[in-house]
């Protein structure tokens, strides 16, 4: 995608409308459509400010170390939590874009670092926004994130409802018939009744695999790269790129 100026930042930012992250979603969204190498394949997608096993809606400081930190290590150990990886080197902390970048961050007015899970990798990838994450780190500061899911929708079924619908009836049958408020917490109240029937009518994303495509990159050029990285790593990664027998 093209880099983020900062007077599209401004634009956008004082567009009005939708709240901040729901204009940076649809710049997005529409950057990864018109880009010729995007990632994106057939299917559904999200862009939320959620990560899988990632409470926050921000990325911490210590998470924006632990992107940082690929950068020091040699291999990535799979037994671990993996932050996401950086798909570029960190520009110098000294150039003029992270410095720019370093007053918004202070500002809190720091573009969302673009994210994009990768189920073949089983982590997420920064698609955007290294500059941006190397500010918040220099900063010491949170920064906010939106991460690209391929999703389905699922929604429950008729029977699948009905089951809710009677087991709810059920538990409030007995709550009444015990005599329990609705106010006691301890038991089975109005609100999470109303929680429960609310979740069975809602429909939920679930993650899906990603899909490689090889209309992105010339094989041949994908293999060469590959072998000139694995030389000059030292690893042997030839029966990896053998051409499969037919």
């Amino acid at each position: 995608m093209p880099p983020i100026t900062f007077r599209s930042s401004d634009a956008l930012v004082a567009s009005g409308g939708h709240a901040p992250l729901r204009r940076w979603a649809a710049h997005f969204a529409q950057a990864l459509s018109e880009s010729p190498h995007s990632p994106l394949s057939e299917g559904e997608w999200s862009l939320r400010p959620e990560m899988h096993g990632y409470d926050s809606r921000m990325l911490s400081v210590d998470e924006i170390d632990g992107i940082l930190a690929h950068e020091a290590r040699e291999c990535v150990d799979w037994d671990d939590d993996i932050h996401p990886l950086p798909l570029r080197e960190m520009s110098p902390s000294d150039c003029g874009r992270v410095k720019a970048w370093r007053k918004r961050a202070r500002a809190g007015d720091l573009p969302p670092i673009l994210l994009g899970w990768i189920s073949g990798l089983a982590a997420y990838v920064v698609l955007d926004g290294h500059d941006r994450l190397l500010a918040a780190k220099l900063e010491g500061v949170s920064a906010p994130f939106l991460a690209l899911d391929r999703v389905s929708e699922h929604r429950k079924t008729d029977e699948e409802r009905k089951v809710v619908w009677d087991s709810v009836g059920k538990a409030l049958e007995h709550s009444a018939n015990a005599m329990i408020g609705f106010r006691d917490s301890r038991k089975f109240t109005a609100e999470k009744a109303n929680r429960i029937l609310l979740d069975a009518y809602t429909p939920r994303f679930e993650s899906q695999l990603t899909v490689a495509s090889s209309t992105l990159v010339n094989d041949a050029q994908w293999r060469s790269d590959v072998r000139a990285e694995a030389d000059r790593q030292g690893v042997d990664v030839e029966t990896l790129l053998e051409e499969p027998a037919m």
